[in-house]
């Protein structure tokens, strides 16, 4: 039998991968023995959007499936083509945006929720009813009304659930726990004598950053429990301007995230290593993350609801197997993208040749949309940034960026975008006919 694992480490970003494969030695060793894509970008630089695409092999622009609507009603693609290759389906994740209420469990046979904070008819109601909402409080306002009449329990243990998690410290959030029982239940499900594919999804590289004390003795010796709080918190940006992070705390902040890289790389070795013979894993950022590398309104800028900033869409991709020759054919050098992973999935079956892209795209819709959906108004000094929309084309020499502050070209094999280049005139065209009117 065979077995096939999607498994997205959320929010990790090539960039430490590259200068440093010491992080994440077993994935490291992988990388080197089987499959690595070297040129990887993620189609959107925000999780719902990113898994949209790879459940469905099209861009957010396509699917629909933006921070203006943060709900997957596309056809699942992904799980459609493993079911005609006659391979059981099932999803397990801890992301509290990778729900059913969200509408990812479409397509999927066995769907398994780790987050414990989401769930209920009237939760599922109310994500599938977004767009319908004026704001955060009319949405409140009709699921209490909905959760009372319905006499619907399950809705409103995980609404209290869902705001004493906003209100915990980093081990009460994403917590060790959470990372270890998915993998449990997705070795669980690999151990059938079904041929099974698994999509997990795990989020200890996602802030608040996860990790144990065998990886804060190794990467943050030096600093206190309060500076590691501190400075590996989710943050938005209306939280840290204008006063910015001090260099210590994204010196601190850098450290907590390798430090989940770290954790995360073991506990895989851990789920490659009770998973059964014959297993494929393909292993995958969604999307990055940024720790100060730019600056807007002159703060330097962390988190990834921001752009499509290299460090947030450059995202490493490797495919490997336990006890199975892989004959995949790819173009190590060529281009990919979250869109091409069901063509990758469905040649992995067949022993066939992927081709890689020429131009490839990121897009980011803006948060104004997304903040919107919530019933909150855009914090002063912040209109620019929230109103700001990102849409990238990148080819084998250069990544071009048409925004809403603007146009600029950077070196494609830059890992950060210092200095802007001249505009590849192929790029801005194509950009100007798919987003011209958008910007």
């Amino acid at each position: 039998m065979t077995n096939i694992v999607l498994l997205v480490v959320d929010t990790w970003r090539r960039k430490d991968f590259v200068k440093d494969r010491s992080i994440a030695p077993f994935l490291s060793e992988k990388a080197e023995e089987d499959i690595y894509l070297e040129h990887y970008y993620a189609s959107s630089p925000w999780t719902v959007p990113a898994h949209a695409s790879l459940f469905s092999g099209k861009l957010p622009s396509e699917h629909g499936t933006t921070t203006e609507n943060t709900y997957f009603s596309e056809e699942n693609r992904l799980t459609s083509v493993l079911e005609s290759e006659d391979f059981k389906t099932s999803a397990f994740t801890e992301n509290h945006l990778i729900t059913e209420e969200t509408g990812f469990a479409e397509g999927f046979q066995e769907f398994v929720q780790t987050t414990e904070d989401l769930g209920g008819k009237t939760w599922k109601e109310i994500w599938q009813k977004d767009d319908e909402f004026s704001g955060r409080r009319e949405k409140y306002k009709y699921f209490f009304k909905e959760t009372v009449k319905k006499k619907d329990l399950e809705s409103a243990k995980s609404f209290l659930g869902h705001i004493i998690d906003k209100f915990s410290s980093r081990e009460a959030d994403y917590n060790s726990g959470k990372t270890v029982r998915t993998l449990e239940e997705a070795n669980r499900k690999l151990e059938s004598q079904e041929d099974e594919f698994v999509f997990v999804n795990i989020m200890p590289v996602h802030s608040p950053y996860t990790f144990d004390e065998e990886d804060r003795e190794e990467f943050l010796a030096d600093h206190n429990e309060k500076e590691i709080m501190e400075a590996s918190q989710t943050k938005i940006i209306e939280d840290y301007l204008p006063e910015g992070f001090s260099d210590r705390k994204l010196e601190t902040r850098e450290k907590a995230y390798k430090a989940s890289i770290r954790y995360a790389d073991r506990k895989i070795k851990d789920f490659y290593e009770k998973a059964p013979e014959d297993t494929v894993f393909v292993v995958i950022g969604d999307h990055g993350e940024l720790i100060g590398e730019y600056e807007q309104q002159g703060t330097k800028l962390i988190g990834h609801h921001l752009g499509t900033y290299k460090e947030l869409i450059e995202v490493p991709c490797i495919i490997f197997s336990k006890g199975k020759e892989l004959e995949l054919k790819i173009d190590e050098k060529g281009l990919y993208s979250h869109t091409e992973v069901i063509d990758i999935i469905q040649n992995l079956i067949k022993d066939g040749k992927i081709g890689s892209e020429e131009i490839l795209n990121s897009e980011y819709f803006g948060r104004k949309g997304f903040i919107k959906q919530f019933g909150r108004k855009i914090p002063e000094g912040c209109e620019e940034i929230y109103n700001r929309k990102s849409f990238s084309l990148i080819n084998s020499k250069a990544k071009y960026d048409l925004t809403t502050d603007g146009e600029k070209a950077w070196p494609f094999k830059d890992l950060t975008e210092n200095s802007p280049i001249d505009i590849p005139e192929e790029l801005q065209n194509k950009a100007s006919i798919l987003y011209g009117g958008q910007i």
